[in-house]
């Protein structure tokens, strides 16, 4: 690859770069963002090598463009880049595929295949960019159906030499696979911040007293907004299925703490225990 463009300078397309550079993957990192500023702050950080706000000029004679922006823009993007006719390599970094996958399929001159390196933090911007983001992570690779096999293993190669592990998986069982492991716990962790806000209206020094177990519960509350946003919109059908469960199961521990069902509650703990200890099994 001699030239890649990134278009977004998000936390995840600057750690792309980064991660680009460092495996020695592009001779030359274009960054395309609607800030000028981050885009010159980019450029001193040596995360890219040229940027611009312009897509036209930024694709120009690139061999591959990664979308890395929610997921809203991915789909507006890859219109854009069909009404320039690009005719390189397109992946993008959503958190959800169905949506951008159905876009790409109603776009047949492009060359995309979806990915989604499950990867990252609550960190958002240049601030959370870093060149081991995506060390060691898994990346679920979506190629449309029929996809060129040569466009396949490209794009597989790439992760690896990142160093990813690689899953293929069709669009729809990605999305619901990522409601239950990824949307689901981000929801939880806002409901759980709201709570504990609303209930400390009462007692507003209670979070001096907050230890491991809050602070790791809510992390990830602290996303990117705008993202998430997207991620709930594009993907409501699964998640709305998983907060109905996860609704059953707190219905079903208030009406045993309710009726002061200990045994009830605690067969609810072991079992949520014991289901960690066989899905999560501890690092070796």
């Amino acid at each position: 690859m001699n030239k890649v463009t990134v278009i977004g300078m998000g936390m995840m397309g600057a750690s792309f770069a980064l991660a680009l550079k460092r495996a020695g993957l592009g001779q030359t990192v274009t960054g395309i963002d609607i800030q000028p500023a981050v885009l010159d702050a980019a450029v001193q950080r040596g995360i890219i090598d040229n940027a611009t706000i312009h897509i036209d000029s930024g694709i120009w004679e690139a061999d591959i463009v990664v979308l890395a922006t929610p997921v809203s823009a991915v789909v507006k993007l890859l219109s854009v880049l069909a009404d320039l006719e690009f005719a390189g390599l397109i992946i993008d970094l959503g958190s959800t595929k169905q949506t951008i996958c159905e876009a790409a399929r109603n776009l047949p001159g492009l060359k995309f295949i979806g990915c989604h390196p499950m990867a990252g933090s609550e960190m958002a911007g240049l601030g959370g960019a870093k060149a081991d983001l995506f060390d060691n992570a898994p990346v679920i690779i979506t190629p449309p159906p029929g996809a060129d096999e040569k466009l396949v293993d490209r794009v597989i190669g790439v992760w690896r030499r990142l160093g990813c592990r690689v899953t293929l998986m069709d669009p729809g069982e990605h999305d619901f696979s990522v409601a239950i492991i990824s949307h689901l716990p981000y929801l939880t962790a806002v409901a759980t911040m709201h709570a504990a806000a609303e209930l400390a209206r009462e007692k507003p020094d209670i979070f001096t007293l907050i230890a491991g177990g809050f602070r790791d519960t809510t992390r990830v509350s602290e996303g990117d907004p705008v993202m998430w946003r997207d991620i709930c919109l594009t993907n409501h059908v699964h998640i709305l299925r998983a907060i109905a469960q996860l609704r059953r199961t707190l219905d079903e521990m208030e009406q045993a703490l309710a009726a002061r069902d200990g045994n009830r509650l605690q067969a609810i703990f072991q079992s949520a225990q014991n289901r960690r200890k066989t899905y999560i099994p501890k690092k070796k």
